[in-house]
């Protein structure tokens, strides 16, 4: 427990703990930092209210899924919402944890933030469109 614990809160990206209903028991600083909340704020809060609104179908479905046993991991890139107002894309890593008997407990979440990638790509884009 102590070792997990100490790499959790080292780790130099977001790690999130969810429970059944995607409410965010525990994070990381990496995550907190990624998202501007504290975990204080993050715990009255559930990923759909952090995540951007273009991403929202497919982070319930996923999530469905998950929760249904149908999928046990899956890796995206989404954008969540900074609580700035920014947006951060990032790639979200997502497995889920089942009790004894099949049904599911909640979630770890791995997440990177890529948004200067994006943002890189995109101006590579836009030169090279001129």
């Amino acid at each position: 427990e102590e070792r997990f614990r100490t790499i959790f809160e080292s780790a130099p990206i977001g790690m999130v703990i969810t429970g059944a209903e995607r409410q965010i028991v525990d994070s990381n600083q990496a995550f907190q930092d990624l998202v501007g909340y504290t975990q204080a704020e993050l715990a009255t809060m559930t990923f759909a209210d952090i995540t951007h609104p273009d991403d929202m179908i497919k982070s319930q479905e996923i999530s469905r899924n998950l929760r249904a046993g149908g999928q046990r991991h899956y890796t995206i890139e989404k954008r969540y919402l900074h609580k700035s107002g920014r947006v951060v894309w990032a790639v979200t890593s997502t497995f889920a944890l089942y009790d004894s008997h099949g049904a599911y407990k909640n979630a770890v979440i791995l997440i990177t933030d890529i948004s200067e990638r994006i943002q890189a790509e995109a101006a590579l884009r836009q030169s090279e469109e001129r």
